[in-house]
């Protein structure tokens, strides 16, 4: 079975059910949007995914410090 992920960058599809939802994760939070997945051959909801505050808040921590860290030269 296929399931579809549909964001707002498009729709993407994947045969494992566990991928499409970690697709789906990593791209609400990345978009702070929600990720609805579709069983791709009869096309009804399996799940949806919405990030929380928290979510969002721990996600843009987390991107800030990567930032943070690339443009911090390490010192030797």
């Amino acid at each position: 079975m296929s399931y579809n992920v549909v964001t707002q960058e498009g729709v993407r599809t994947f045969e494992n059910i566990d991928d499409a939802g970690d697709y789906a994760q990593a791209m609400s939070l990345r978009t702070g949007e929600p990720a609805q997945v579709f069983q791709a051959e009869i096309g009804l909801v399996a799940f949806t995914v919405s990030p929380t505050t928290k979510d969002t808040k721990r996600e843009a921590l987390s991107t800030d410090r990567m930032e943070y860290s690339q443009a911090t030269p390490k010192k030797k």
